[in-house]
C-alpha cells in the first residue's frame, strides 16, 4: 500500500519504534510499475520537506529484475538510492543502473545479495544441499556458479583476498555503489567483509575481463546464463538477463529532484 495515508501512518510507526524523529533513508520496497505515479512522488517529497525523512529511495524485489522501475526511479524521479540484487555473477540490471547514475548528479546503488546467495564465498560444493530460499534456485546456479568462481580465481589471488572479499571489491569499484548488504552470520564474516573495504579496488582491465566473462556466459554455454529477470513489461513476467541500456521505459510521474 503506497497511498499517502498508509505511508504517513507507517512512517510514524517506524519513528516510534526506533525512538527517533527522522530517518536518514526511507525506501519504497517491492514497488511495481503500476504503483509508480505522481501522488507517490509528491507524498515522499512532502515527507522529506517535513524533516521526517532526509532521503528516499526504491528497493526493487523481492527477486532480481524490475529494470523499468529502477530506470524510472533514477532518470525520472532522481531517487537517492536504488536497491537491487547486484553481484559479479548477476550483473543485470544493476550494471545499467550504475552507468546511469554515473551520469546523474544524485543517487546511488545499494547492492543486495552481493555474494550470489553464497556462491561467491567459497562455502559450497556440488554436494551442498539447502533448506532455505536457495532450494528454489535452478541447480545450474550451483553447478555453473562453482565453475565460474574457478574462472575468477586468478583475479582473487592477484588481490591476495578471499573470493567473498573480491566480490565486495568488485562492487566497490563501481563509483555509484554507495552501500553493500551482505549476509553476516558470524564475527569472522563481519571481519572478512569489513577488511574488503580497504580502498584497494579492481582496475579497469579486471572489471572489463569480468564483464566479458559474464556476457559470454564464461564460455560455458547457455545453461550457464544468469537467471531470468522479473519484469513488469514482459507478457510472461520475466525477461532474459541481458544489458538493456537505451531501451525505452514508460513515463511515471514528473521528472523532479525530490530524492536529492
Amino acid at each position: 500500500d503506497f497511498s499517502p495515508a498508509f505511508l504517513a501512518k507507517a512512517l510514524e510507526e517506524s519513528l516510534r519504534r526506533l525512538h527517533t524523529d527522522y530517518l536518514d533513508l526511507w525506501q519504497a520496497h517491492n514497488l511495481k510499475l503500476h504503483q509508480m505515479n505522481d501522488e507517490l512522488v509528491e507524498t515522499l517529497d512532502k515527507l522529506k520537506q517535513s524533516g521526517k525523512i532526509r532521503h528516499w529511495g526504491v528497493a526493487l524485489g523481492p527477486a532480481i529484475g524490475w529494470r523499468e522501475e529502477g530506470v524510472i526511479a533514477i532518470e525520472q524521479w532522481r531517487a537517492a538510492v536504488v536497491q537491487t540484487v547486484f553481484n559479479m555473477l548477476e550483473q543485470h540490471p544493476g550494471r545499467e543502473f550504475c552507468e546511469l547514475l554515473d551520469e546523474s548528479p544524485v543517487g546511488g546503488v545499494i547492492s543486495r545479495v552481493p555474494h550470489s546467495s553464497g556462491i561467491l564465498q567459497d562455502i559450497y560444493t556440488l554436494d551442498s544441499t539447502f533448506d532455505d530460499h536457495r532450494k528454489f534456485r535452478d541447480r545450474n546456479w550451483l553447478v555453473y556458479g562453482l565453475k565460474k568462481v574457478e574462472m575468477l580465481r586468478h583475479i582473487q589471488k592477484s588481490h591476495g583476498c578471499t573470493m567473498g572479499q573480491l566480490a565486495m571489491k568488485w562492487l566497490l569499484s563501481w563509483p555509484s555503489v554507495v552501500s553493500i548488504e551482505p549476509n553476516i552470520g558470524t564475527e569472522a564474516e563481519l571481519r572478512e567483509f569489513a577488511t574488503a573495504c580497504d580502498g584497494k579496488l579492481l582496475n579497469h582491465a579486471e572489471m572489463l575481463e569480468i564483464q566479458n566473462l559474464v556476457e559470454s556466459d564464461f564460455s560455458l554455454g547457455t545453461e550457464a546464463h544468469a537467471c531470468d529477470l522479473k519484469s513488469s513489461v514482459s507478457n510472461s513476467g520475466i525477461t532474459i538477463s541481458r544489458y538493456q541500456r537505451g531501451e525505452p521505459v514508460p513515463q511515471r510521474g514528473p521528472q523532479v529532484g525530490v530524492g536529492r
